[in-house]
């Protein structure tokens, strides 16, 4: 009889358990694998009990069969569940899902035959002999096993809180159960053969049964909590039952009858109690939703609705939504033929949401029902303006909606379905549901107000960057008409500049006849002006070509030594004239480097042309070169004794058009067209080479630019290698320390 109690709490828990699991979530991974897990461990005990309480060898064996069966279904799932453990999705690989699952059924049908245990015999205990499948089945076993509990582990170590809590059970429960089972169930039968305490071994799943539903009911295991209290609380409510009305029927029978009660017919009674009990509410419920499609009687729950209307205003932002969803929860639960909310702001009525039906109403008659602040109930009115009001209108309640002392609007209700009154539980929910929809509302007018204005704020940006757009386009526009009038201009401009000029050196040398002293004079400052226009005009040509991206270098090997040689000598008439010393050293063997023999000249011309303007009589300009240490590019430095450059003044040095100050231009002798050196920073970037400058007020500058050596025909790609702010700032060439010496 123990025995026959154990087996079958352990059956009934464990199915229950699956059930509870189960049904509460169907869509969990997890749920759905400890179902399966606590119904083969109801197997297990089933297929246990019964091979070990019947005499007959054929049956026993078949009853083994069916133990090992679901046993072999235990040792899979289990790995499965604990690796998806608490997760809704099985995380295991596909293939190796697959495989498990293939394993796990093949495992299952052998254990169906005689190649896991091949007969059963009573001597005087039961006796069972494994067949050679029964090492595939230990090894599964164990496989599982090891797997499943170092998952858990691992798990546990890396959780906190109640997932913890909740393996700590759990595992202690299942652990203890599958060591207990595989000891007396697995090993004393296969290694031993000893049947004698495999029942105990079964009573063990008591334990993974109680450590699960302490579980459940402590740490909220699976979320079946308030199921598994909801079941016991029906089964105890039925039992109960069963037991007070079969009691009574045995006492009225007996006492007051005085007829003899059978054992039979104290069980029917117990059944037909119990029958009564379990089908008492399903038949409740089934009569009144038939008799509400006729009558509309069926009657609310006021806290679930409330609840239901409160996650409404919870979770709905929009206020059209806010005011649909509400009088559609409102007005098909309490069954009312249709409503309408009035909002209302600053004495206009701005909003109106209607369901079941329109409500005819004008600003005047809102602001009437308004006034009056409390609900209006059509059949609680006496015969006068309101009723009438209402009448006219077909509407039976009236709600105020307020906030505070602000009046936000009305909620409008026709009569019930039925044709019943408003009764108190209606006017109840009614007045505890008006000041949580006004707040609600209020929000959702704040929230809309903030959606508008965010709404009219992008329009306002997206004008105000479509207006920047247009003027950064016509400026495009302008710039190119500019470029190209510059073009255009500059090259119409240089030939009769270029004629003047010839014409002018022609009269300074006598061809036209013998000149005096003072004609002289004013040719040669002509001479002059004639020649820095036309130096102007081909900075501008070389600006507009830059801009246009048509300035294009054609880049071949070169002695650069030879072409500054040869650069520095056109200029040393002008520095004997300033008596000026210059000179040019190379630091360094230079290997030839790759340049356009046409553009590279006017990088020096310019350079050291500036370097003229800014230096005083006796000074000097020393042009050095030099190949860096690392033979990756070629140096060259222009250095002055000039008046040097402000540091303020560095970082715009080579911008289109940059003046300096008044003081440096007053100490030229010569005017700039302040482009020199922005021609000459594009012309060395063209080159793939960097250009910057380090000066010192008083005690001059020097401009820096690199050049690429030539690698065998290779030709650098001509682009952009701005310095950066940090070299103009402290004048270094970061890549290249020796600039700093």
């Amino acid at each position: 009889m123990v025995e026959f109690f154990i087996s079958s709490t352990t059956i009934l828990g464990t199915f229950l358990l699956a059930l509870f699991a189960y049904f509460n979530n169907r869509k969990s991974a997890t749920n759905i694998l400890f179902a399966v897990l606590a119904s083969a461990f109801a197997g297990v005990a089933l297929g246990t009990y019964l091979a070990t309480h019947t005499s007959d060898p054929v049956t026993a064996i078949f009853w083994v069969r069916v133990n090992m069966f679901f046993a072999s279904i235990v040792i899979s799932t289990l790995f499965l569940f604990i690796h998806t453990y608490p997760g809704d999705k099985i995380l295991l690989p596909r293939p190796i899902f697959i495989g498990s699952v293939i394993w796990t059924t093949f495992l299952a049908l052998i254990c169906m035959t005689p190649l896991v245990f091949k007969e059963a015999r009573f001597d005087p205990s039961l006796n069972t002999i494994p067949g050679p499948g029964i090492v595939l089945f230990g090894l599964s076993l164990f496989v599982n096993m090891g797997f499943g509990f170092y998952y858990l582990y691992k798990k546990y170590k890396h959780s906190s809180g109640l997932v913890r809590a909740q393996i700590q059970f759990l595992g202690l429960g299942l652990l203890t159960s599958f060591s207990i089972l595989t000891t007396l169930n697995f090993l004393t039968v296969v290694l031993l053969k000893n049947t004698s305490f495999v029942n105990v071994g079964i009573s063990s799943i008591l334990i993974f049964i109680g450590s699960t539903a302490y579980a459940i009911v402590r740490h909220r295991l699976l979320d079946i909590r308030l199921v598994v209290a909801r079941a016991v609380a029906y089964t105890l409510l039925v039992l109960i039952i069963a037991t007070t009305y079969t009691t009574a029927a045995f006492i009225v029978t007996s006492v007051f009858l005085q007829t003899a009660t059978a054992t039979t017919q104290i069980s029917v009674y117990a059944a037909l109690t119990l029958i009564v009990a379990l089908t008492f509410q399903p038949l409740r419920h089934a009569l009144e939703h038939f008799t509400d499609r006729i009558f509309f009687k069926e009657r609310y729950d006021s806290s679930e609705l409330l609840s239901s209307l409160t996650t409404i205003l919870a979770t709905t932002l929009l206020l059209d939504d806010l005011t649909k969803k509400l009088l559609k929860k409102l007005l098909e639960e309490m069954r009312i033929s249709r409503g309408a909310f009035i909002l209302t702001e600053k004495g206009k009525v701005f909003a109106k949401e209607t369901y079941g039906g329109s409500i005819s109403i004008t600003e005047k008659e809102v602001f009437t029902l308004q006034a009056v602040d409390k609900i209006l109930v059509f059949e609680e009115l006496q015969e006068e303006s309101l009723k009438n009001l209402m009448r006219k209108l077909n509407i039976t309640v009236s709600t105020p909606l307020r906030v505070g002392q602000e009046e936000i609007g009305l909620l409008l209700l026709g009569e019930k379905s039925a044709g019943d009154i408003y009764s108190d539980q209606d006017i109840k929910v009614l007045e505890i549901f008006a000041p949580e929809a006004s707040i609600a509302i209020q929000n959702a007018l704040s929230f809309e107000e903030i959606r508008r204005f965010n709404v009219t704020l992008r329009q306002e940006i997206a004008k105000a960057t479509e207006e920047l757009r247009e003027a950064n386009d016509k400026l495009k526009e302008l710039d190119k008409l500019k470029d190209e009038f510059l073009s255009i201009a500059s090259h119409d401009l240089r030939t009769p500049m270029a004629a003047i000029k010839s014409y002018i050196w022609m009269g300074l040398h006598g061809r036209a006849g013998p000149i005096n002293e003072k004609l002289q004079r004013y040719l040669d400052l002509s001479y002059q002006s004639a020649e820095r226009m036309i130096n102007l005009i081909n900075d501008l040509l070389n600006v507009s070509r830059i801009e246009a991206g048509r300035l294009e270098l054609s880049l071949e090997r070169a002695n650069l030594e030879e072409t500054i040689k040869v650069t520095l000598e056109e200029l040393r008439s002008k520095a004997t004239e300033k008596n000026i010393n210059l000179e040019f050293k190379t630091l360094s063997p230079i290997p030839p480097v790759m340049l356009d023999k046409e553009r590279f000249p006017e990088i020096i011309t310019n350079l050291v042309g500036n370097s003229l303007k800014f230096t005083p009589e006796k000074g000097s300009i020393t042009v050095t070169a030099q190949i860096s240490k690392d033979k990756k590019e070629v140096l060259i430095n222009v250095t002055d004794t000039g008046m040097g450059i402000a540091q303020k003044d560095i970082p715009t040095l080579f911008a289109k058009f940059h003046p300096l100050d008044k003081p440096y231009v007053a100490r030229s002798t010569t005017g700039g067209t302040g482009l020199g050196l922005y021609i000459t920073k594009n012309l060395v970037e063209l080159h793939g080479g960097k250009i910057g400058v380090r000066s010192e007020v008083g005690k001059g500058s020097t401009f820096y630019f690199t050049l690429l050596p030539a690698k065998d025909g290779e030709k650098p790609k001509n682009g952009p290698a701005p310095v950066s702010e940090k070299e103009h700032k402290e004048g270094v060439y970061i890549n290249s320390p020796q600039l700093n010496k």
